[in-house]
Parts: structure tokens; C-alpha cells; sequence
């Protein structure tokens, strides 16, 4: 079960299994989320708990590539949801992928990525 931490009106922190956070950012019109969870019940817990606010999801911001911040994505993001992850992203997941299951034979669907460039703040 998820921890809900309301930060401020709109923005939300979610804690689940192995201290693994997400935020909810709340505009009037969208949502953006920052990290997906691991755990596949977190994540799924975690749609829940956000398609009750019947808005899209417009960002999925992963803060950095490893799985604990990124490999709910799919349980989380909508069909015009747009993930900002790091150049990373792909190659860990599909090493983590080829770790876990070496006799899988579905592979990650690389067209399905768009290259972009990398803002520094």
C-alpha cells in the first residue's frame, strides 16, 4: 500500500515498497508524474489512485534510468503521455530485460522512443 504525502495542493508524494517515491504534479488541464515506482502493484496502485483525477497525464519525468524510477511507466502512462527519461533509459532496461528474463524473446520496440536533446537547468 502506498504512502500519500500531500505536499501542497497540487503536488503529491507517494511512497511505496522499498521507500521508492513518485510525485504528482496537478495543473488545471494535466497531470505530470516524476517516477513510476518498481514494483508492479505500487505502480498499478499508484494509476489508480491518479486516473481518479479524470486528467491526462501529459509528462512522465524519469529522474534517472535505473528500474526503481522508471519500470512502472507502463502502468502508469496514457496514450498521448509523453516520458522524459535520460539517453540511458533504453539501454538499462533492455539489459535489465535480458538479465532477468535470457529466454524471452520479445524485445523492446525501439521505434517506439523519439531522440531528443538534453536540457541542463
Amino acid at each position: 500500500m502506498l504512502t500519500i504525502n500531500k505536499i501542497s495542493d497540487n503536488i503529491t508524494l507517494f511512497s511505496g515498497t522499498s521507500f521508492v517515491n513518485s510525485v504528482l504534479i496537478e495543473f488545471e488541464k494535466f497531470l505530470i508524474v516524476i517516477d513510476t515506482m518498481l514494483l508492479p502493484k505500487d505502480s498499478k496502485e499508484l494509476s489508480l489512485l491518479i486516473k481518479k483525477k479524470n486528467k491526462p497525464i501529459k509528462y512522465i519525468l524519469n529522474t534517472h534510468w535505473h528500474s526503481d524510477h522508471c519500470y512502472g511507466n507502463r502502468f502508469i502512462k496514457d496514450e498521448n503521455t509523453l516520458i522524459i527519461a535520460h539517453k540511458r533509459f533504453l539501454e538499462t532496461i533492455t539489459a535489465e530485460k535480458n538479465t532477468l528474463y535470457p529466454n524471452h524473446k520479445k524485445f523492446i520496440n525501439k521505434s517506439n522512443f523519439v531522440s531528443a536533446p538534453i536540457f541542463i537547468l
